[in-house]
Parts: C-alpha cells; structure tokens; sequence
C-alpha cells in the first residue's frame, strides 16, 4: 500500500469514526478530531501551532491598538488624538511589538502557572518591546520629537495599558481553563472525592493544589493547608486557606466538621527538614484517633539528591514507636557478674544473640565466644565487635547447638563462667511445618547446652525463651516449653549444693526489630506498594526494643545470680 493510498484509508477510517460526531464534544474538540483525521501527526501539531501563535499574536495585536486609543482618550491632547487615528503609527507599533514578542520567546511560555517570575518576563518583554516601536516612530515621524512634553506621558500611560492589557487576557484565560477542568473533574466523578489536607511548606502546599487541581481524575479536594510552624495562619495559597500547625489539628478538624468539609486524609510532604521522627509518630497517632488517613508524596528533589524518604522504617528509631519512654534498667549489679568474665552466647548471630554480644562487651566482659551455625550472621557480628571492642578477645565457634560432641569441645576449650542460649526457631508457621527440625533445636539443643554446662562447671546459664510457652497451644511454645522444663528441673536437682550451676529463663514477646517479626514485615510490604497486614483487628500487642529485651536478660540473670533469690 502506497502513502497516498495510506492516507485516503485513514481518511475514509477516520470518517466513520463516531469520536468526531460525539454531539457530547464542545466544537472546538469536535473540529481538532477531525483534523487529526485528515491530517498526518507532524502536519496537524505544526497547523495547531501556527493558529495558535496567529491567535495569541492577534490578541496582543489588538492590546496594542485598543490601549493606543484609551491612552489618547486619557491624554486628552491633540498630539495624542493625532497618533491614535494614525494608521501608520498603529501599523508600525503592531509590527514591531509582535515581531519582539516573538523573538523574546513570549509566545513559547505556558501561562497555565503563571508565577511572579512570569510576570516580571512578560514586564520586560513589553517594556522593550514598546521602548523599540517608540524609538522607530521618532525615527519616522521627526516632528514628534518637538512634542516630547506631551509624548513621553503618553507612552508611559500606553506601556502601562498594554501590559495590564497583556497581563489580563492571560489570567483570564488561565482562570476560564481552570473552571473547565474544575467542571469535568466534577462530571467525571462517580464516587465522593476525598477532602484532605495539606501539611509542608509553602512553596510545596502551592505546587501540591496546582498539581491536583490540574489532574481530572484525582478524586481529592483539598480543604485546608498545615503550616509546620502555624505562621502562615489565615494566608491562602491557590485559594485554599492555611488552618494553623499539626498541634492544632484536634480543633481544625472539628471545625472543618461543623462546615460538612472535614478531611479523610492528610497529605504530608515527603521531606526530613519538617517534623522529627517523634513529631512524627506523634501526628501518626493523632490522625489515626481522628478516623484519618495519613498519606505521604514522593518528593523528586529528595529522590534526585538521593535523601531517604520521610517513613522508611528501616532508619526510623524504632524506640519512637513504643508510644513511652525507652526503659533503662540499672547497670552496677550486672557490671559485678559480667566484668572480667569469659561469656559464651549460643545463636550470637540472630537478633537477640547479637544484641547480647554487644552490651555484654560494653559491660567488659573479658572474653566472649559467639556460637551460630548460620557462617555470615556469626561473621558479621565477629567483624563489628572486633572493630568496635579491639581491647577485648572474641572467638568464633562455627557449630549447632544440635551437634552435641562439637559443642562440648567449645565448652572444653574456652571454659566460659556463664552461657546465654538464645539460639532457637522461633517462626511458628515454619515450626509447625517442620516439628522434627523445632524438636531438634529447642527441645535437643537446649539439653545439650545445659548438660555442657553441668559437665565443664558453668556458673549459670539463662535460657531465652517465649510467652508462647505459657499455656503452649502451638508446636513452637511447647518445644520452648519443654526446654524450660529441663532447665528448671536441672536447677531444683542443684538447690541444695551452692557449687552448682544456675539455670534461669527470661520471656518475652514481641520485640520491635526482631527478624521475621512485625516491623521488617512492614518495611517489605511498604516497599512493595502492598497493603499492611494485621492478626486480628482488635488484637492488642505490647512491644520491647531489642536492646530492652537483653537488658531485661541481663538484670534479671545478674540479680538472681548475687541474691540467690530465685532458689
């Protein structure tokens, strides 16, 4: 098939087709169909630039003119009259201005945002523009040059109709653009459109409106804006008013409430310089008591310069979301039972175990072995506590607290005085997916780290374990709760001999941070754009900070250890 015949397809398609003939379509949308039809993509977007610079250029043309006249009318002088109904004078103005408002670049400017900066553009481009045709007048016209008296006001009152002649054609048209899109947003919303709320900075709560404003299909109205610091309060930006600061967001809502116009949600910018990590939380928690929605924007500039966004959970301080004070628990006892102590900690390389390695070093203990079967948890926490502790000896023991012979060699060679055994499987599903695997490691591993303990005369051991072993309902809790039950057995079979070891059990729940636990589910879910998910709607978790939960392990191990109070 030829170009031409190409084309007549195309035409005689394009003839048939009812988007043209839709008597839905204003005329205008109605003729740019049909000239899509007819026309080749390259020919119609050239006609449509050039009748839109023919028009926009016509317009500014009559500007010129109709503010010649109103100048000569307010002037009142006969010079004025003269030049007004010149029609040289009016020919030379029109041609001159025109051709500088296109060599300027005028007409290449989108005046559907037009800011301060615009405004002083197009100032400039007027005053030059004008300046030039003047000049060409004199040039033309030498006796106007006996009349500068009553020319230079003249000019002066002409520059300043044109610009504000210029200017308002553009406003005008910006504004009857906004109040089509503002009248097909409307019509093309099937489902109630969100009102929300702005909270950021100034020059972003102006881009946000004119950016939501501008999308048909965005379904939100914004009815008010939050200053961060509340000192824009009773300012307006694109015409929706600054309401005061987050602190004052209980009233602003009930407010907004009273006005039918209460908020769904709060749009909050992306950026690290408006609030702290606890403001944060703390606006988090109000806007949920609210019955809102607390949504956030991807800021490009923060992308660009490479700036982490506002909730990456993963750099926010997970003490912040306790909801109360981290708790710090007293450290002269346990300095007494650790300081200058050979400590051995089994699963060294998970949450709990890494976290007992580090406060076991800042407590000084002398030596410490890291026992782990996974080879890249125990290297990673090795290579940190050697860069962070050079002044204490570390050893790595590479071994399961299931391979009962490998163990007691640990035990035999570096003799430690007490052992942490956190070491365990703790994922339930995956427990009672696997019970051999669970049995083997909670039930098996735990016998063999208390026989070691008994055989090589440990001081103490104090076993990690779960409130899941309370009232075990799952495969999990009971392998944890058997586990106790050896060492609690173990410990009243030693009560009446003071040389022998302590056993001690420490539970605890959920504990923010933990692998597989609540938080890292969240960061995966957030970062996959899926929904949050929750055990139950009215479930009711309390939560511990990693470095709680081991300090609550050492306190409690040490307190038992110097009173003798749990015998």
């Amino acid at each position: 098939m030829t170009m031409s015949s190409l084309q007549e397809h195309r035409t005689e398609a394009a003839s048939d087709d009812p988007v043209w003939q839709n008597e839905d379509l204003g005329l205008v949308d109605r003729i740019k169909a049909i000239l899509r039809a007819r026309l080749s993509p390259r020919s119609y977007l050239l006609f449509i630039r050039t009748v839109r610079l023919f028009i926009i250029a016509s317009l500014d043309a009559v500007a010129v003119l109709i503010a010649l006249f109103l100048a000569a009318i307010q002037n009142g002088s006969e010079l004025a009259e003269i030049l007004a109904q010149s029609g040289t004078v009016s020919v030379l103005l029109v041609t001159i201005c025109t051709s500088i408002f296109m060599l300027t670049g005028l007409y290449k400017r989108s005046w559907r945002f037009m800011s301060f900066s615009d405004g002083l553009y197009i100032g400039l481009v007027v005053t030059a523009a004008l300046s030039m045709a003047w000049t060409a007048c004199l040039l033309v016209f030498p006796e106007l040059r006996l009349r500068l008296d009553v020319l230079v006001p003249f000019v002066i009152v002409h520059a300043a109709l044109v610009l504000v002649a210029m200017t308002a054609m553009r406003t005008l048209r910006r504004a009857f653009r906004e109040n089509t899109r503002r009248s097909r947003r409307s019509a093309a919303a099937d489902v109630r459109r969100r009102n929300a709320l702005l909270l950021g900075s100034s020059d972003w709560a102006r881009a946000m409106i004119e950016l939501i404003q501008s999308d048909t299909k965005s379904g939100v109205n914004v009815t008010g804006i939050l200053s961060p610091d509340g000192l824009d309060k009773r300012l307006r930006f694109g015409g929706v008013p600054v309401l005061g600061s987050p602190e004052a967001l209980e009233d602003i809502v009930t407010n907004l409430d009273q006005r039918g116009q209460k908020p769904d949600c709060i749009i909050l910018q992306d950026d690290d310089s408006q609030m702290s990590d606890r403001e944060f939380m703390r606006l988090a928690s109000l806007v949920n008591d609210l019955g809102m929605i607390l949504a956030r924007t991807h800021d490009p500039w923060n992308q660009m310069s490479q700036q982490r966004p506002k909730l990456n959970l993963q750099y926010l301080p997970l003490a912040d979301l306790l909801g109360r004070p981290e708790i710090k628990l007293e450290r002269g006892m346990v300095d007494r039972v650790i300081t200058g102590r050979v400590v051995l900690v089994t699963g060294a390389g998970g949450t709990i175990g890494s976290e007992l390695v580090r406060q076991l070093a800042a407590y000084g203990a002398e030596e410490i072995v890291l026992l782990d079967h996974a080879e890249y948890s125990l290297y990673a926490i090795d290579m940190e506590m050697r860069e962070r502790h050079p002044d204490i000896t570390f050893h790595t023991a590479l071994a399961s607290v299931r391979q009962r012979d490998a163990l007691f060699e640990v035990f035999e060679r570096y003799e430690p005085y007490i052992v942490f055994h956190a070491a365990a499987l703790k994922h339930v599903p995956l427990v009672e997916a696997n019970p051999c695997a669970g049995v083997h490691t909670n039930v098996i591993g735990t016998k063999n780290v208390a026989d070691a303990v008994c055989e090589y005369g440990v001081r103490a051991m104090v076993q990690v374990s779960t409130d899941k072993a309370v009232n075990p309902v799952g495969l999990m809790g009971a392998t944890k709760r058997v586990g106790e039950l050896y060492c609690q057995a173990l410990d009243l079979v030693g009560e009446s001999d003071i040389r022998s070891p302590r056993f001690m059990t420490v539970r605890f729940g959920n504990v923010l941070g933990s692998s597989g636990s609540l938080i890292p589910l969240f960061q995966s879910q957030l970062a996959n754009g899926k929904p949050l998910t929750v055990t139950h709607p009215d479930i009711e978790r309390f939560f511990m900070t990693v470095q709680e939960a081991v300090q609550l392990i050492l306190t409690s191990s040490s307190r038992a250890l110097e009173k003798r109070s749990g015998r």
